[in-house]
């Protein structure tokens, strides 16, 4: 199975470019062919139909089995987490490999630590929780959101990533339990509002982003968050557009909102200024996801199929 998709035109590229030019769909190229594998395997085949108005089939989604023949595509997933190590993974740190000194986050140190516990990889788990616990800020018990600016301010997202991370370690015994509970309670503690999420510890601005909201990762935390859960699935539901769509950053009350308005220093460029679904708001279906499938799962449900119906058209349609 082949897919061609719109590719760079790298003739017509600057090597420093941030506006990357692609190739027209229907523009002349050469196709390569080397290490051809052969599958029989008729399980592996996801029979897209052959026509000449070929596109993929029209699936909506929100099923929570699991992939048929999973284990199959075990040495996959061990290659690509081991391309991941060597691209993003600089020693404890997890990192853009063309920055040095803002290329660090407790966001991306949260992703390090749940692929590595899920990778039973203990050694590099260890040595990105070693790197974390250096930017935990006194006084307060969550971790600095950057690791260029330090500036002693925390991202609610950052801190509970980081926190499940540790919490999935103690179920493999790697004796974690102590810094997840401590964690869980400063999050409670600073990057909690009420019973609502704050953009972070020092981000009192009246907004909330639906992409920081992971009520699995609650159900595991010490401490009672069962308010905290209701409340945000409320203000997610809020957030949701008549179209299906999460807007990256809205106001209590639903609005959308821009990064600029709530004051967000990072967003996609050019789009600092727009009320949109972005890299952010990628996420929310994600963690909503989770909760359905291994959490209790019927608060999501109102809310998951609207969005799995938006991208489902947007798929049926090529």
């Amino acid at each position: 199975q082949v897919d061609f998709n719109k590719s760079l035109d790298v003739a017509n590229n600057a090597i420093d470019t941030e506006d990357a030019k692609l190739h027209n769909i229907g523009d002349a190229f050469d196709l390569w062919l080397d290490d051809v594998e052969f599958i029989t395997d008729t399980a592996l085949c996801t029979n897209y139909p052959v026509t000449s108005a070929w596109k993929p089939i029209s699936k909506a989604g929100g099923s929570c089995a699991l992939a048929p023949e999973a284990a199959k595509f075990h040495g996959y997933i061990d290659a690509l987490y081991t391309h991941w190590k060597a691209k993003f993974l600089s020693g404890g740190r997890v990192m853009m490999p063309e920055q040095t000194a803002d290329g660090t986050t407790s966001e991306s140190q949260g992703y390090g630590m749940i692929l590595s516990v899920a990778m039973d990889d203990k050694a590099t788990f260890t040595a990105i929780w070693n790197e974390t616990k250096g930017k935990i800020i006194s006084g307060k018990g969550v971790v600095n959101w950057s690791w260029g600016k330090n500036d002693g301010t925390s991202a609610t997202d950052g801190d509970e990533d980081i926190a499940y991370g540790l919490y999935l370690a103690d179920k493999k015994g790697w004796g974690t339990k102590a810094d997840a509970d401590a964690l869980a309670s400063a999050i409670m503690s600073k990057d909690v509002s009420g019973s609502s999420l704050k953009l972070g510890s020092d981000f009192n601005v009246n907004a909330f982003n639906p992409s920081y909201f992971a009520p699995l990762w609650y159900r595991s935390f010490a401490g009672s968050w069962g308010g905290v859960i209701d409340t945000n699935y409320g203000l997610v539901a809020k957030c949701q557009q008549s179209n299906g769509l999460i807007a990256d950053w809205c106001k209590p009350d639903g609005t959308p909102a821009s990064a600029s308005e709530v004051g967000a220093q990072v967003c996609g460029k050019g789009m600092c200024g727009d009320k949109v679904y972005a890299y952010e708001a990628a996420r929310a279906g994600l963690r909503l996801g989770q909760d359905a499938c291994w959490g209790s799962g019927s608060q999501a449900s109102p809310i998951l199929p609207k969005l799995l119906t938006f991208f489902a058209g947007k798929y049926e349609g090529g």
